[in-house]
């Protein structure tokens, strides 16, 4: 595992969102509850965002010192970034970022939240103006479509197959529960038809019915359909190759019916 993969941010919003499924007349089974409650606990998952790779020219400075640090981007998401460097700051240090992409330009200040010796280090976003917040969700927006639409045209990694699952996600102030199948399923993710209307990078919880797994998701692609539905493109925040317990085709195969 690389090193980057490793140091993770700490977020409480996996958390929340399973004290909503835990309220919910709908929530599923209380094994599979725990069994999340876990994982969200374990600090190698405290993710809350799908890790990008985005390609930016990234300007690092110490803030006590005002010297600047010479370093590399290496992921990027909506709380932070890791950055490779071989003199990586101690953590609870302060950095102003600036990184570049194309005529547009993020500036954030961070704090050092993991520290890898000659490797690099976690930074977390802090006091970040929302006119810099918009910049950067455009860019991640633009990873999650990119990353969907790669996987739509290599036939190879998905395929065609109805699995019942339960979506919950948050709408503004509501949130909202809704089962439904899948209409294709990959590695990294799924496209469902939902009632109900999401935006790009919406975080949303996916329960696989027949297994009872769930797992946390973005939204990279949405399509409105003629019957006022929509396909809905998912990609998992967290690699989870259980999820779906199929074998993935290595060359193009026609339609499968059914998962084991």
């Amino acid at each position: 595992m690389a090193v980057d993969q490793a140091c993770l941010i700490e977020t409480t919003e996996s958390s929340s969102e399973m004290h909503e499924l835990r309220k919910s007349a709908f929530s599923p089974h209380a094994h599979t509850v725990r069994r999340l409650e876990r994982e969200v606990s374990d600090p190698a998952d405290r993710r809350s965002h799908r890790r990008h790779e985005v390609s930016a020219q990234v300007h690092v400075t110490d803030q006590a010192s005002g010297m600047p640090i010479h370093t590399r981007l290496s992921s990027l998401n909506y709380g932070g970034c890791y950055l490779k460097t071989e003199n990586p700051l101690n953590v609870g240090g302060i950095l102003g970022i600036t990184a570049t992409k194309g005529s547009h330009s993020f500036q954030s200040r961070a704090r050092v939240v993991c520290h890898d010796p000659g490797e690099g280090m976690g930074v977390m976003f802090v006091d970040t103006a929302p006119d810099q917040m918009s910049v950067l969700r455009s860019w991640l927006n633009e990873s999650l479509e990119r990353l969907w639409l790669t996987t739509e045209r290599r036939r190879t990694q998905r395929v065609l197959v109805q699995v019942p699952v339960r979506v919950t996600g948050h709408n503004g102030f509501d949130s909202f529960i809704e089962e439904t199948q899948t209409r294709k399923i990959s590695a990294d993710g799924c496209s469902v038809t939902l009632s109900m209307q999401v935006s790009k990078a919406q975080p949303l919880m996916l329960l696989n019915l027949r297994t009872q797994g769930i797992t946390k998701c973005e939204v990279a692609h949405v399509m409105k359909l003629p019957d006022r539905r929509y396909e809905v493109g998912m990609v998992f925040v967290l690699p989870d190759k259980k999820f779906w317990p199929v074998a993935f085709p290595l060359s193009d195969r026609s339609t499968v019916k059914g998962v084991a």
